[in-house]
């Protein structure tokens, strides 16, 4: 049977829409994997329509270490915006395949690479005994009864859905079960891997994947000065080229700082209905990770954390990005900014926003996704410089101060309101909590902004006004959230107006007592 191998050199297969001149959107069209490079250095790319929002990370990441490993090959630090040169550039980087067979999504013929997909060395299919119809089966995210996507449903899928499903599994996954590993860059392989960027603001898509691959190519060196191990020249850098058998591993010194791992052994066939999935499982990881060093690759977009000396990567869990997670990215003395994290010295006269996304883990389940997570921290033009690495503890140290504030505001100052409201029980506890959950969204909502406020203003006296005017609005917000537990109190009215009269009283006096060093002309008055 003849069948078509999808080769993305020369293949329109990716799904995309483009912004106009008049600002709207275009019909959707199909673009090669160089057609799409050129349309992201312009930043005219509005939309990937087959892209799933947990696989963005994934093919950002591809994208940039491509395009940079491209750039690299070609001793060249400047993005081109031509297609024909991408092409080149790519082709570049397997110069002993002149049949394009590792950029192509379907090869027959197992003792080669394909895209994503190391050669077999067995030469056998029967080798890979799990047949997968679909690409969301395939997918990275384990699906149950918990999540509102289930697997198996896309049965019409282009090849676009079955490129997108291949980097998430094979780039960002957590290990599933033994005999399916984790990638390399996910922390510690129990975890997914994490995306912690940042970008100039108002900026699309396109400009932003055009920032992080020069900018990364800039950097080049500190990453290898900062994680050792790896090949200076001459590095593996795709590493679906090289054969595995489930059992040999790859030594980081092989590999070049830039490399794109696989880290299931998975090939992709044609069949009269469409595409298949062909997967076995492994006995190791295929890249084997000095000791001590485990999850500590130097991957763009991951920070390390430093908690008494021992270091690991960021790790987003089933509680996401509150502001307090976000927060301790700002700590210098505490945590290593991802590569990609800190701004340029010409960056930023717009501010900048800070991303961050990826797929939380449940606390101590293994490879157990809970939900995809992503969120935007807008950073004004005058705190930009403050995010630099080395600037970046006196950010650290307001917002660490800020956190706690907040955390006192919930337990100490409006829990026991609300549990004078509610009657001080076991049920009152439970009655307490919509209530703060409700507060603590209304302290996340506005804690960056007031948090830069503070940060870029020079005199002490000055911070610590508006320190106090935000305590002073969050106190607001507290009484507002009481005021609505009231309303929904199903007392008594003798009973309500004295619970109402005690629950004041509390929020009053806490406040005053937790903040006292703060303001302390009214806590001496309130005695």
């Amino acid at each position: 049977m003849q069948f078509d191998p999808i080769d993305v050199l020369t293949t329109p297969f990716l799904s995309v829409t483009t912004n106009q001149t008049d600002s709207l959107k275009s019909q959707p069209q199909l673009l090669s994997l160089p057609e799409l490079y050129s349309a992201l250095m312009a930043d005219r790319v509005a939309c990937m329509t087959a892209l799933r929002p947990h696989q963005k990370h994934a093919l950002h990441a591809f994208l940039v270490q491509v395009g940079a490993l491209a750039l690299v090959a070609a001793k060249r630090d400047d993005a081109p915006t031509a297609a024909e040169d991408w092409r080149s550039l790519l082709a570049g980087l397997t110069p002993n395949f002149p049949g394009n067979e590792p950029w192509s999504l379907v090869v027959e013929d197992l003792s080669k690479p394909a895209l994503l997909q190391p050669p077999v060395p067995e030469g056998r299919w029967e080798v890979l005994k799990e047949i997968e119809p679909t690409p969301d089966a395939l997918d990275v995210i384990p699906y149950g009864r918990q999540h509102d996507l289930k697997s198996g449903r896309m049965r019409r899928a282009g090849p676009d859905s079955w490129f997108y499903a291949l980097l998430s599994v094979q780039t960002i996954s957590a290990q599933n079960g033994a005999p399916n590993k984790a990638a390399a860059r996910s922390p510690s392989g129990n975890a997914f891997r994490s995306f912690v960027g940042i970008s100039p603001a108002n900026i699309g898509f396109g400009a932003q994947i055009r920032r992080d691959i020069e900018r990364l190519c800039y950097i080049r060196s500190e990453i290898y000065d900062q994680f050792v191990g790896y090949s200076e020249s001459g590095g593996l850098g795709l590493v679906w080229l090289e054969p595995w058998d489930g059992v040999q591993q790859l030594d980081r010194s092989k590999l070049d700082a830039f490399y794109v791992e696989i880290c299931r052994r998975i090939r992709l066939a044609s069949t009269l209905t469409g595409l298949v999935a062909h997967r076995t499982g492994s006995d190791n990881d295929r890249i084997r990770e000095p000791d001590g060093l485990e999850g500590l690759t130097g991957d763009p977009w991951t920070p390390i954390l430093n908690h008494k000396q021992k270091y690991r990567p960021f790790v987003i869990y089933d509680d996401g990005l509150s502001y307090s997670r976000v927060a301790s990215l700002f700590d210098g003395a505490r945590t290593q900014q991802s590569p990609l994290q800190c701004p340029a010295s010409a960056e930023g006269k717009d501010g900048m926003v800070l991303l961050l996304r990826g797929i939380g883990i449940q606390r101590g389940k293994q490879g157990v996704s809970a939900s995809f997570h992503e969120r935007q921290v807008f950073v004004p033009q005058k705190a930009v410089s403050i995010l630099r690495q080395d600037a970046s503890k006196k950010l650290g140290g307001i917002s660490i101060q800020r956190v706690e504030d907040a955390r006192g505001l919930v337990r100490d100052v409006l829990a026991p309101a609300l549990a004078a409201l509610f009657g001080n029980s076991s049920a009152s506890d439970k009655k307490s909590e919509p209530y703060l959950a409700a507060f603590d969204r209304e302290i996340d909502a506005g804690f960056f902004e007031a948090l830069f406020e503070e940060v870029t203003l020079d005199d002490h006296d000055a911070k610590a006004d508006a320190r106090r005017r935000w305590l002073l609005d969050l106190k607001s917000r507290a009484e507002d959230i009481l005021a609505t537990a009231e309303a929904g109190s199903p007392l008594s009215l003798v009973r309500r107006y004295q619970a109402r009269a005690a629950a004041h009283r509390v929020l009053q006096g806490a406040f005053l007592r937790v903040f006292a060093d703060k303001f302390p002309a009214q806590e001496k008055d309130a005695k």
